[in-house]
């Protein structure tokens, strides 16, 4: 309501209530914390005096927000399970969900079921991606929205930093041709040429089955012996007896005639300084990351645990499962002074247990343990997995 007369007054009411000094043609209602409905009273004394009331405004107040946001972030790791992650909820009826999701955290599009499912529910499962995604849900009530906070299905390889690393290697399906379980391959490493056999093992994986050989680690003790004596942790870790195309690499490594070579634990994982033996590694480093090392590029170290690769794979602990699923086995490993010591096949995992020791795939043809201890300065096998 307005006028320009004189003998126009104006209350505004706020539902029957006056409204202590509303009295002009205009009202600007302050921050409200609940609905209100507003009219106006507007009384004549000119030559027809009397009064009339406006018809009610009504401002909708909608209490729109989460009051429980997702989970930050988390990988997508074999011990993660994205349905707990993502939940979201607003107190106000009549709100709609759309969740979204963004490969860089910048540019959003709506989740469909491509995505995972319950996209425009208040719990949303997302499918693991294939690079790491981030995910967020819009709620909307009439014309208000709001935005949850950002979740994220991280990615968690971690690829090499030593140079020559990123050499892509080919992978080609020998048998049958298409990629199912119990289908053969060859690998070959884009950074020395060398060939490997590969076989899509029972637990869904590509897995090497032939003992990695990259570098040019000695055919004997050379280099192990020069550092027997010196500081565990930093002399016997950093000194390097080998190189990739030239580029020396922490740790030690030998050659195992009729395998393949034999690498201490640095040497497999090129891990950074603080992870020798006799020293802690941080989790940080290792807990819940797929790592290169010196697998080739887009393959990786098994990792190891109640939820690795060879505590995963079908029948673990059989040895058959590995000796005849492996193409045998490495024949041994090198101890300190890197002397050979036939017997049990041993293999690295990536994963760490205490500044000592790291967990390993152990078996022989009576005895197989998944997720065994070893010492990191001794040289054992390693064998890749494809990254998912």
């Amino acid at each position: 309501p307005a006028s320009i007369s004189s003998r126009v007054a104006y209350q505004w009411l706020d539902g029957s209530a006056n409204i202590p000094g509303a009295n002009s043609s205009t009202y600007s209602p302050p921050v409200l914390s609940a609905s209100k409905n507003y009219s106006c009273r507007i009384t004549y004394s000119d030559d027809c005096p009397g009064t009339t009331t406006s018809s009610v405004a009504t401002i909708k107040v909608v209490d729109l927000r989460f009051t429980t946001q997702p989970t930050i972030s988390a990988t997508f790791f074999p011990c993660v399970t994205p349905s707990n992650l993502w939940i979201a909820v607003s107190i106000t009826s009549g709100t709609t969900y759309q969740w979204q999701y963004s490969t860089d955290n910048v540019n959003w599009n709506n989740a469909g079921t491509a995505q995972g499912s319950g996209s425009t529910t208040v719990s949303f499962t997302p499918i693991k991606p294939s690079v790491s995604t981030y995910y967020r849900c819009v709620a909307t009530n009439g014309s208000c929205s709001v935005v949850s906070n950002v979740s994220a299905l991280l990615d968690p390889y971690v690829p090499a930093t030593y140079s020559g690393a990123s050499m892509p290697p080919t992978h080609t399906i020998n048998y049958p041709g298409s990629d199912v379980i119990g289908a053969t391959g060859v690998l070959t490493d884009g950074r020395d040429g060398k060939t490997y056999s590969t076989k899509k093992m029972p637990d869904g994986q590509w897995w090497m089955t032939k003992d990695l050989e990259v570098g040019n680690c000695p055919n004997g003790t050379t280099g192990w012996n020069d550092v027997i004596n010196a500081v565990w942790g930093t002399s016997f870790d950093q000194a390097s007896n080998w190189n990739i195309n030239g580029t020396a690499l922490r740790g030690k490594c030998r050659q195992n005639p009729g395998h393949g070579y034999l690498y201490n634990w640095i040497a497999a994982t090129q891990y950074p300084n603080g992870c020798g033996y006799n020293q802690t590694c941080p989790v940080s480093v290792w807990q819940n990351k797929w790592i290169q090392g010196i697998c080739p590029e887009g393959w990786r170290l098994p990792i190891s645990g109640t939820c690795g690769d060879f505590i995963n794979m079908p029948n673990s602990n059989n040895p058959s499962t590995w000796i005849s699923t492996w193409l045998g086995g490495s024949g041994g490993y090198c101890n300190s002074s890197g002397s050979l010591v036939s017997g049990n096949n041993y293999y690295y995992s990536s994963t760490s247990i205490d500044y000592l020791n790291v967990r390993v795939l152990i078996f022989r043809s009576d005895l197989a343990i998944p997720s065994y201890y070893n010492a990191k300065y001794d040289g054992l096998a390693v064998r890749c997995i494809k990254r998912n």
